[in-house]
């Protein structure tokens, strides 16, 4: 009798923490069902008085595997709920930092391919180093937001 009991206590404990909810709520009836026959079984009662005062003792028993499972249950829900916080927030980071690296090298080459328009007329080689300028910006703004894409990538592929 005390193996089967702590055999659907066990039970009990590892449904309420790892299953789904509606098949936690059926397994757990259904275990604690049983966890009364046995106990009626076992005790023998010779009134219904006794009877009572049996499922009541197993009732306050597994209630502690399932309120120890429920509270694992809820760790694991905190958890999951507190890395996704982690990774929204990464991701706002990333995506601030991807902003100003490539805002910034924009506008640089903004600014250059002005200078470049107004000195072309008048200065081929001013504009030519314009040119120059305007290419490597754009080349540092590409390498900028590869890797700042690399990392986005690698933070959603971890999940």
């Amino acid at each position: 009798m005390l193996t089967g009991g702590a055999a659907l206590l066990l039970l009990l404990l590892l449904v309420v923490r790892w299953a789904t909810i509606r098949s936690a709520i059926v397994t757990c009836t259904l275990v604690v069902a049983a966890g009364a026959l046995i106990v009626v079984r076992a005790s023998e009662p010779s009134s219904a008085l006794e009877m009572l005062g049996a499922l009541f003792i197993w009732a306050l028993v597994a209630t502690g595997p399932l309120a120890l499972g429920a509270y694992l249950r809820s760790l694991d829900s905190q958890r999951a709920r507190m890395i996704i916080a982690a990774r929204r927030a990464q991701s706002l980071e990333l995506a601030h930092d991807l902003h100003d690296f490539v805002a910034h090298d924009v506008s640089g080459m903004v600014v250059q391919a002005q200078a470049a328009r107004l000195t072309a007329g008048r200065n081929a080689d001013q504009a030519r180093a314009a040119l120059e300028r305007i290419e490597k910006a754009g080349l540092h703004a590409l390498e900028a937001l590869d890797r700042t894409i690399a990392m986005l990538r690698a933070v959603a592929f971890r999940r």
